[in-house]
């Protein structure tokens, strides 16, 4: 009797067998994309951070460079606060949850990464403000760490810029700590402000037209390094 069956590699429905395992192939790999776009979206759905600092992994935590933002604010002519910010920011924490205020941090600025959206402006800022051959960073160095309560604390420490080093406070708030939902990488999560007069600097130039006290807003991502 003769088989009606098709031969194990016979074509199907005309397609030929390479086409085919490469349809079935890029099928399987959009469908696995798409998987674990859902399983990631469902991870930020649920996502949530916890201000507890026990369960924080110890080690050397580095500033997210597309979710680190240092703004300055001062007054111009009394019309308006004038803004800008640095597009480059290097934070490191040293930090272990059994001695929080032992932690040691560190933040490097290059002066020339100083945007304030004017060309112009930024241009005046980078040669008759700052130095920038002879100094060409902005560095901040923690001292001492106080906690107010749970999630909020003082970090005094020395603020070397211009070639002047000045004492400095920031209000610090601990936002939380979670592993990140797309990454699953540890991150901590950081707000920061304060004040300084920047004639202290030598950077008094114009003052009292263009205001002398310089307004700090810091916001900061920190991953665990490897």
């Amino acid at each position: 009797m003769q088989s009606h069956l098709p031969a194990p590699c016979a074509p199907v429905s005309g397609v030929s067998l390479p086409r085919f395992a490469l349809a079935v192939a890029f099928l399987a790999v959009v469908l696995l994309s798409a998987c674990t776009r859902i399983e990631q979206g469902l991870a930020v759905l649920s996502h949530d951070v916890s201000t507890r600092i026990a369960p924080i992994p110890a080690g050397v935590y580095h500033s997210d460079p597309d979710h680190v933002f240092v703004h300055f604010s001062l007054w111009h002519l009394d019309y308006s606060q004038f803004t800008g910010r640095f597009d480059d920011v290097a934070i490191a924490l040293h930090f272990d949850p059994s001695a929080p205020t032992q932690s040691q941090l560190d933040v490097d600025i290059p002066v020339a990464s100083l945007n304030s959206g004017s060309e112009a402006i930024d241009g005046m800022l980078k040669t008759e403000f700052f130095d920038l051959k002879a100094h060409p960073s902005i560095r901040f160095t923690a001292n001492t760490t106080t906690l107010l309560d749970a999630q909020t604390g003082q970090i005094e420490g020395i603020l070397e810029m211009n070639g002047r080093t000045r004492p400095l406070v920031l209000e610090v708030v601990f936002n939380g700590y979670a592993k990140n939902p797309l990454t699953g990488v540890p991150t901590m999560g950081f707000s920061a402000h304060g004040e300084l007069d920047r004639s202290d600097w030598g950077l008094g130039k114009w003052v009292p037209a263009v205001g002398k006290t310089v307004r700090l807003q810091i916001e900061a991502e920190l991953v665990l390094g490897p």
